[in-house]
C-alpha cells in the first residue's frame, strides 16, 4: 500500500518492518522524516508513474568459515600464571601510588616555597655590580 511505502521512506524501515534498511549515510534521517503530506502525495505519484525494475537480490551471506564465531580456547592460567598477574596488578598499583604521593609532595612544596624571596635573591645576584655602586653614588651626594 502506499502508506506502507511511505513509512518506509520516511521512518528508514524494510516494508516489512522487521529490519531496518541499509542507509549508511542516513539520508532518509535528513531529506524524508520532514516531508509534508503533500510531497509525500507527490512522491507516491511519481512512484506509481515509473515502471517497475525487476532485480534479484540475493540474501546476504557469509563467506564459507565465518558462519559461527566460535569463542577463542584458552588454556585456564596456572598457578605461575596467576601468581605473575598478581605480581603485576601489585606493582602498578605501588606505582600509581607513588605517582600520587610524588604530586603531593611536590604540590606541598610549590605551595610551601617563598617565590617572592626567592626570586628577589636571584634578581639580586643577577646584578651585584649595582648594588654596590648604590652605595658609593649615595655616599658622594
Amino acid at each position: 500500500s502506499d502508506e506502507a511505502i511511505l513509512v518506509s521512506v520516511t521512518q528508514g524501515r524494510a516494508i516489512d518492518a522487521r529490519r531496518p534498511l541499509y542507509d549508511p549515510w542516513g539520508a532518509h534521517e535528513a531529506s524524508y522524516r520532514s516531508l509534508t503530506s503533500g510531497d509525500a502525495a507527490a512522491l507516491m505519484a511519481y512512484l506509481r508513474s515509473v515502471d517497475p525494475v525487476e532485480n534479484f537480490s540475493p540474501e546476504p551471506e557469509l563467506a564459507p568459515g565465518f558462519e559461527t564465531f566460535p569463542a577463542l580456547e584458552r588454556e585456564p592460567l596456572g598457578p605461575l600464571g596467576i601468581a605473575l598477574n598478581i605480581a603485576v596488578f601489585l606493582l602498578l598499583g605501588a606505582l600509581i601510588v607513588w605517582v600520587v604521593i610524588r604530586q603531593g609532595r611536590t604540590a606541598r612544596r610549590m605551595r610551601e616555597t617563598d617565590w617572592v624571596g626567592t626570586f628577589s635573591e636571584l634578581a639580586n645576584e643577577a646584578r651585584p655590580e649595582q648594588q654596590q655602586e648604590k652605595p658609593s653614588d649615595e655616599s658622594t651626594r
